[in-house]
């Protein structure tokens, strides 16, 4: 499902804030193998606005709540 994430990105997430939900949606979607594209179409948001996100930038609440569902819809 994903073409993979660039070395850059991968170490950019790896030493991101531990804290940031941003970084931890990041290692969510690197573990679940899941494209910055399928993510982006889901959620109806930019590439850029997720690599953003993942690098830790602030994300709106109507984003974080769209997010966690998002989220919710693979731990079954």
């Amino acid at each position: 499902m994903t073409k993979g994430y660039s070395p850059k990105i991968l170490e950019t997430v790896k030493n991101g804030d531990p804290d940031s939900f941003g970084v931890k949606f990041a290692k969510f979607c690197i573990a679940k193998k899941l494209s910055i594209d399928f993510v982006s179409k889901e959620l109806g948001v930019t590439r850029m606005t997720l690599y953003r996100w993942f690098n830790g930038c602030d994300i709106r609440k109507k984003n974080r709540e769209a997010i966690k569902q998002f989220m919710d819809s693979f731990a079954l």
